[in-house]
């Protein structure tokens, strides 16, 4: 951890600092395992941007090189590799905190061969959390997913199913289960955690955007039929109990995401006993502290944050508001259901906007799609 200087914090009307302090900004040293995938070479740039130093682990078995920015010290490898993560900590002795991305995510893929998710998802995720705690890290953040609910079994007024983090863990599919299980692991162990449940991420940071191969994903496979990149697109199920009958999903842009992340990686390094306190929190608790706002609550640091904005957008929604992003009309496919997918997949963020103090910039599913057409339209040039 690198400190840079001194800055003196007033939190006169908070209920939890009623002095002043002298606090010291701190600049993190970070592992991002997964830094070469879609979300994680989104992440590393966030935090490379913030001026953390960010140390990046990757096997390339789905991830990009070039997706890695410059500024990110890569290894290449697994994270079972037990000698290469004592040579990275001994190379990096500050290196005290984990952004574990590193996983398979294919829904369907999970339901025929669930054995590659729980070996990949779980059991070696495990491997890594001991020599984790072999090597004497302190803190994880991990990237688990909304799929640990399954189907919803709670609706509002509307009918609709927000998810809350007491919503009851159900997983229908192999993915959903192997990513609750390392949840349980990470909670039984010595680290401090922030474990995040992503919802439908999509969108684009600039040249960094969605690039799996095999693409799964509805924004991008929808693009790219658009662009003519590939022959045919369909909607899986049109018969969900939903208002038109395809399935709903809460969409937040990669950005916001990885904000939230930088967020988490600074909320567990506050340490006010210590007199140490990080740039963004720093910022967060004076504005908070000007709006006549409660600050975060940090008594307990490790904690389970939904990410998503609270809104749900169908199949057909997302086909109708792309149709009137490119002025153009496209003719989909119907097919049966996946086998795994809930009709309703709809966070609640409260949490992480009381408590974290998330505060989404990129919430339109425009801004998403846009971004994400943006990301395809310089990728596919990229190749020519």
């Amino acid at each position: 951890m690198k400190t840079t200087k001194t800055q003196e914090l007033k939190f006169a009307s908070s209920p939890m600092y009623k002095v002043t302090i002298q606090a010291k900004i701190v600049l993190v040293q970070i592992l991002v395992t997964g830094c070469a995938g879609y979300i994680g070479s989104i992440i590393c740039q966030t935090l490379i941007q913030e001026n953390h130093s960010v140390i990046g682990l990757d096997n390339l078995s789905t991830g990009f090189r070039e997706n890695i920015p410059q500024a990110v010290k890569f290894y290449e490898g697994d994270i079972t590799d037990t000698a290469l993560l004592k040579e990275i900590k001994d190379s990096h002795p500050e290196l005290n905190s984990v952004i574990h991305l590193a996983g398979f995510i294919e829904v369907a893929e999970s339901v025929k061969n669930p054995e590659k998710y729980f070996d990949n998802n779980f059991h070696k995720a495990k491997l890594f959390l001991d020599s984790l705690e072999k090597l004497n890290f302190k803190n994880i953040i991990f990237s688990s997913t909304a799929a640990v609910y399954g189907i919803p079994q709670e609706y509002d007024s509307n009918g609709t199913a927000y998810i809350n983090e007491e919503t009851t863990l159900a997983p229908i599919n192999p993915y959903g289960s192997s990513k609750l299980e390392f949840e349980k692991a990470i909670q039984a162990s010595t680290l401090n955690y922030i474990i995040f449940r992503f919802f439908n991420v999509a969108g684009a940071d600039g040249v960094l955007g969605e690039c799996h191969q095999p693409e799964t994903h509805l924004i991008p496979l929808l693009l790219d039929f658009a662009l003519e990149k590939r022959e045919d697109f369909s909607i899986y199920g049109n018969d969900y109990l939903t208002p038109d009958g395809t399935a709903i999903r809460d969409y937040i842009h990669v950005k916001d995401l990885a904000q939230a992340h930088l967020l988490a990686l600074e909320a567990l390094h506050v340490n006010l006993e210590n007199e140490n306190i990080t740039k963004h929190t720093a910022s967060l608790l004076n504005r908070m502290n000007r709006e006549n706002n409660s600050v975060p609550k940090f008594e307990n640091i490790n904690q389970i944050y939904n990410l998503g904005y609270g809104q749900g957008f169908s199949v057909k929604e997302i086909v109708n508001i792309t149709e009137k992003l490119i002025n153009q009309k496209i003719n989909y496919g119907l097919k049966p259901r996946r086998i795994g997918d809930p009709a309703y997949l709809v966070a609640s963020p409260e949490k992480a906007l009381r408590l974290l103090g998330f505060q989404p910039k990129f919430n339109s599913i425009e801004t998403i799609i846009k971004d994400a057409l943006e990301h395809r339209r310089t990728w596919y040039r990229r190749d020519q």
